[in-house]
């Protein structure tokens, strides 16, 4: 059963580490109900509560591989990271943004166990895909806060680029989708550039030549 979303609300305002830590059905619930309302447009439970909640969860390593994985699997589906793409003005665009956040997420807590190379492979071009369809570059939305999408999608491949099994042969199809966000039809105010020179600079840490870079 999900928890519907002012109750989801309450819950994450008053909830205790304690029980979330101890109660392994309770914490599956919540984030059940959290997947389910990611998109929403209230910006307290979107980002100071679900956000949050999640960085705290798996940042902390408290949820086990095997939901993890079903989680990154719900990120990726039509329904949360592709949902009404294309789409460049409407509520749709949370929902895509605040998805691409969990995967950065799990990408960079990931020592190379919980993700294979042929499973990083699948979400790299899952992350491609993504970033040349997504439409909507806005970055603060009146009254429902951040949208972000392309700097949310920044730290997805950021977070891509520094996994153990990011292969060095991809480095020049990562620098071509930097590329696609640079050019489309948008001038970027809210430092969605800056977040994505992160996925440049992860891609020096990763050996590329400068000369690749400046080519």
């Amino acid at each position: 059963m999900v928890i519907e979303v002012e109750t989801l609300k309450h819950v994450l305002l008053t909830i205790e580490d304690k029980k979330i830590l101890e109660d392994t059905t309770y914490r599956d619930k919540l984030i059940d109900s959290m997947m389910k309302h990611i998109g929403t447009t209230d910006p307290t439970l979107r980002d100071d509560l679900i956000y949050t909640t999640f960085a705290k969860l798996i940042n902390g390593g408290i949820i086990p591989q095997c939901k993890l994985l079903k989680m990154l699997e719900i990120c990726l589906d039509e329904e949360h990271l592709f949902y009404k793409i294309g789409e460049e003005k409407g509520d749709s665009v949370f929902t895509r943004s605040f998805s691409s956040l969990v995967v950065a997420l799990i990408l960079a807590n990931d020592d190379g166990t919980l993700l294979d190379a042929k499973k990083v492979q699948e979400i790299k071009i899952a992350i491609f895909v993504y970033l040349d369809k997504e439409q909507d570059t806005r970055g603060f939305v009146k009254d429902k806060g951040w949208a972000h999408s392309i700097a949310h999608g920044a730290d997805m491949l950021s977070a891509l680029v520094s996994h153990e099994h990011f292969h060095i042969s991809l480095l020049s199809d990562v620098l071509k989708a930097i590329e696609t966000c640079l050019l489309k039809d948008v001038v970027y105010q809210d430092e969605e550039d800056e977040r994505l020179i992160f996925a440049i600079e992860a891609l020096l840490e990763k050996g590329m030549e400068k000369k690749l870079f400046i080519n």
